[in-house]
């Protein structure tokens, strides 16, 4: 995996992705073999080897260009997230190397200067599950401070029964938070049904929650259970529960208050138990407020509750949403590519996301399909109305303390000059003492 010729290699961050440099850092290897990786949440790849989906190691040399890199593009503790060192480096002929040849999307290895050999390491996101094995958390990805909170709150509601609503925008994973919900509960052993709401019209509503006999009506040839009846031991998912009309949420509040059944055609009830989860774009509140939501089913209803963040609130989980999803559409539509490049992340990271994960998923799968190469680029995403940004012009973003620095000095000389070097009345102008506008004069070595 690593031959003596690349322990001298020294590269500058992030130019390692870039094509020259893989073909150089390849030449020695089996074609295909090795490739960039993501930068993501670190490991000791001795002790978690077996969990080792994609990776990347980095000269030691290059980490705090790459640290800084990062800082600018997220605006978060990379260190703390996406950081971890490994004492001694693997080998060509060792038994690691042959099972991440055979068990992960691709891998660099690039030896420094240093007697001990540190390098850092970067792996997929996992997490423990209650039996202390360590497993992706399927779907929920992210390290945002948001998406701890709700992870956390997933956490201590799998532990009860009570219903949940789940509010957010469209396309912020309602559901994917409600399966998590469900799996972790003691539900889990039942299924899992989701419902669209605004998918059922009215006039089929108790046929279709509540079900039906034979001969109910003219269409009813034989017996039929409702959603509530198939759910039964498991959770219902009512995502869009806003769009029930008035009637319907009258009976849907009944079943709930009484915890029994009965399908049309008969006055045989039948006992139930099911977890009941709803999601809504709308905020049920403002909803009972204009009186399009019935207040006593709200209260029925919104027992717990939790709040799927947007995207736009948690940027710094982009980085580990595309390589995830990226993985995903590659395996799914058999495509080559397997990777994103820092441009790519950095475009995506600039851009609002009016659609949320859903909209991330839709852009990334028209991307894969263009792509040809084994790398996504910033040219494969510029068809989407993506902004159209580059390393150079990130590169190019001063550090804030200098950005603070100069704006120090201007308004310090302007000030100055406005009041002809009157000190008092250039603090004063400014809103500061005599005292700290004397510092920032030396500090800036400003003449007077």
């Amino acid at each position: 995996m690593v031959t003596p010729a690349l322990h001298s290699a020294v590269l500058a961050a992030p130019s390692f992705l870039e094509k020259d440099i893989l073909s150089k850092i390849c030449g020695n290897l089996a074609p295909g073999e090795l490739w960039a990786g993501d930068p993501l949440d670190g490991h000791n790849s001795q002790q978690r080897l077996r969990f080792f989906w994609g990776f990347v190691y980095i000269p030691r040399q290059i980490e705090n260009d790459w640290l800084i890199w990062l800082r600018k593009l997220f605006q978060s503790q990379a260190a703390r997230l996406w950081i971890a060192v490994l004492e001694e480096p693997l080998t060509a002929n060792s038994n690691e190397h042959r099972f991440l040849a055979d068990n992960t999307i691709g891998y660099i290895k690039i030896l420094d200067t240093l007697s001990r050999k540190l390098f850092s390491v970067a792996i997929m996101p996992w997490e423990l599950n209650s039996r202390g094995e360590e497993v992706l958390l399927n779907g929920l990805v992210g390290r945002s401070a948001s998406v701890a909170r709700v992870k956390k709150l997933i956490d201590k509601y799998s532990r009860v029964g009570s219903p949940v609503v789940l509010s957010g925008e469209t396309g912020t994973g309602k559901e994917v938070i409600a399966k998590q919900i469900h799996e972790r509960s003691s539900y889990s052993k039942g299924p899992f049904i989701a419902i669209n709401c605004s998918a059922i019209p009215d006039e089929l509503f108790e046929a279709e929650m509540f079900g039906y006999v034979a001969g109910a009506f003219t269409d009813a040839q034989s017996d039929r259970e409702g959603w509530f009846q198939k759910a039964n031991k498991g959770t219902l998912f009512l995502d869009e529960i806003a769009e029930l009309s008035l009637r319907s949420q009258a009976k849907l509040l009944r079943v709930l208050e009484q915890k029994t059944v009965t399908p049309i055609g008969t006055s045989q009830s039948s006992s139930i138990d099911v977890r009941i989860v709803t999601a809504s774009h709308v905020d049920l509140r403002e909803a009972v407020k204009a009186k399009t939501f019935r207040e006593d089913l709200y209260y029925r209803l919104s027992v717990l509750s939790i709040e799927a963040p947007p995207l736009r609130v948690r940027k710094e989980d982009i980085l580990l949403l595309a390589s995830y999803l990226l993985r995903q559409l590659s395996n799914e539509l058999n495509l080559p590519v397997r990777q994103i490049c820092f441009e790519s992340l950095l475009i995506l990271a600039s851009y609002k996301w009016p659609g949320n994960v859903r909209e991330l998923i839709n852009k990334l799968k028209q991307a894969c399909i263009l792509c040809d190469e084994l790398i996504l680029t910033g040219k494969h995403l510029e068809f989407f109305g993506l902004p159209k940004i580059s390393l150079d012009q990130i590169n190019s973003v001063p550090p804030l303390d200098k950005t603070i620095s100069r704006a120090e000095f201007k308004a310090v000389s302007d000030a100055l000059r406005a009041t002809g070097d009157n000190i008092s009345a250039a603090a004063e102008l400014l809103g500061i003492s005599r005292m700290t506008l004397y510092r920032l004069i030396r500090k800036h070595d400003i003449d007077l």
